[in-house]
């Protein structure tokens, strides 16, 4: 257009077309190449990641490598951070300026993080358990259900009891995900189930609830008195429940 109202010279259209299918895959080949350079980049972070994490367990001695570990879940479970906060640039790059060394301990994917989640869960809940069984006093527990956004049915369990140093105290027993709705039967078979768990099996040192006035509440104390009764053990569902 300003060659032709400036300079009077008519642009043909023809050579026009083709240089912007020029420009177009010029475009392409500069989109597709940066693309294989951020897949190929993406692939050598990860095998750059492998090989910390090797060189880690040789030249980090394993309680370093376990505190590193517990230090990470405590901040995601306390804070209730996403997965991939454990894995993100920005975090590294902060711990790595505080201490260089750092950066062959930390973890490359979530799948290491969830894998350390449940390590450190497997390793909390010996003592737990030891706790339990030496509790001077029944095991009282609040009970509350609800659904996740993302749509799964869980059961919160909190424990309640009297340690053998006479110390009153409580500790998270169980978050467990249920199958089917929130009935009262369905509860109480994922509560038996906790409660019967081998690491634990407190069936007989069951005392008192703490739940709201929700009827499937009411049928879950039902459910488990006729299940305590099974095996000779007895509870009321009116003074074994407080509200």
């Amino acid at each position: 257009m300003h060659l032709t109202s400036v300079h009077g010279i008519r642009e043909d259209s023809t050579s026009h077309n083709k240089r912007l299918k020029q420009s177009q895959k010029t475009i392409e080949s500069i989109m597709e190449s940066a693309s294989q350079i951020a897949h190929q980049q993406q692939v050598q972070n990860q095998e750059d990641a492998v090989k910390r994490r090797v060189e880690a367990q040789v030249q980090c001695p394993p309680l370093l490598v376990a505190s590193i570990e517990d230090l990470i879940v405590r901040l995601l479970v306390k804070h209730d951070l996403p997965f991939i906060f454990a894995t993100s640039k920005e975090l590294h790059d902060l711990l790595y300026a505080i201490w260089p060394e750092v950066a062959l301990l930390l973890p490359s994917s979530s799948n290491t993080v969830k894998a350390w989640i449940f390590r450190c869960f497997k390793t909390q809940k010996l003592p737990l358990k030891e706790l339990l069984r030496k509790s001077l006093s029944q095991i009282h527990f609040t009970l509350d259900h609800w659904s996740s956004p993302n749509h799964l049915a869980l059961l919160g369990v909190i424990a309640h009891f009297t340690t053998a140093t006479s110390t009153l105290t409580q500790a998270l027993h169980a978050l467990q995900e249920m199958e089917g709705a929130h009935t009262g039967e369905n509860i109480c078979h994922t509560f038996m189930g906790i409660v019967e768990d081998s690491d634990y099996d407190i069936r007989d040192q069951i005392g008192h609830f703490v739940m709201d006035n929700a009827t499937n509440n009411d049928t879950f104390m039902d459910s488990l008195v006729e299940k305590q009764a099974e095996s000779g053990l007895f509870l009321d569902t009116h003074e074994h429940r407080l509200r």
